[in-house]
């Protein structure tokens, strides 16, 4: 499927308040997202999926408290990338409208190297400057059928929404990773070595103008496991 209909109206036929089978969707959704597509820039640029999180907003329907954090977007069509101040997102049919919005937020990418990038402000930043005026990102369908082992987990959210996801009495989980990955402990943080694959807490290049050099500092991440 590459003409992104599965991310139209997912949940049209969902019961307001069953979170379950809202959750189970998502759950759908993400599988087929990191088997099967990736987020490309050109013909040699690929950005495989390694945690996603779901955000949606309907009126009347899905706009209880664990909803209304969804960044707002009109005229968005399904597999569209929106940006915004947290990271980019893939949309579902969005419209104010319609009065329903929402998207999968990118927290985490792996490239074709496998060095993992985590964080959704880190990822921004990487895919966008990986783009040139004539090559900007796009979702793809790769069709690989990939095998990837997907988790779940609770969202990564400021402390106060931290707090409310996991008192919630049904658990909903919306966050999904790539449970391969995982925590590497034993990384070796040496300022002169290039980052190591498989790693959730990434380094973070810096310019020193005091020394001219160019140095590697362990950026902070949290990660799933950890939630």
């Amino acid at each position: 499927m590459s003409d992104f209909s599965f991310l139209l109206n997912p949940f049209d036929g969902i019961t307001g308040g069953n979170t379950k089978e809202f959750e189970d969707k998502c759950k759908e959704i993400a599988k087929d997202l990191f088997k099967n597509y990736c987020i490309s820039i050109g013909n040699n640029t690929r950005y495989y999926f390694a945690e996603i999180e779901f955000y949606y907003w309907e009126n009347e329907k899905w706009n209880d408290d664990w909803n209304r954090v969804t960044y707002p977007r009109d005229d968005k069509k399904a597999g569209q990338l929106f940006y915004h101040s947290s990271g980019i997102d893939i949309c579902f049919n969005s419209s104010y409208c319609d009065k329903k919005f929402g998207g999968i937020l990118i927290r985490a990418i792996k490239g074709q190297n496998d060095i993992v990038t985590a964080g959704p402000l880190v990822c921004s930043q990487l895919i966008l400057n990986s783009c040139s005026p004539k090559e900007m990102p796009k979702l793809e369908y790769t069709g690989d059928n990939r095998n990837v082992p997907v988790e779940q987990s609770i969202r990564s959210l400021g402390k106060k929404d931290m707090e409310k996801e996991r008192a919630r009495k049904d658990g909903l989980k919306l966050c999904f990773y790539d449970s391969s990955i995982g925590m590497n402990n034993t990384s070796n943080y040496d300022k002169d070595k290039i980052p190591e694959k498989n790693v959730w807490n990434p380094r973070r290049y810096y310019f020193d103008k005091n020394t001219g050099d160019i140095k590697i500092a362990k950026a902070s991440y949290s990660s799933p496991e950890k939630r």
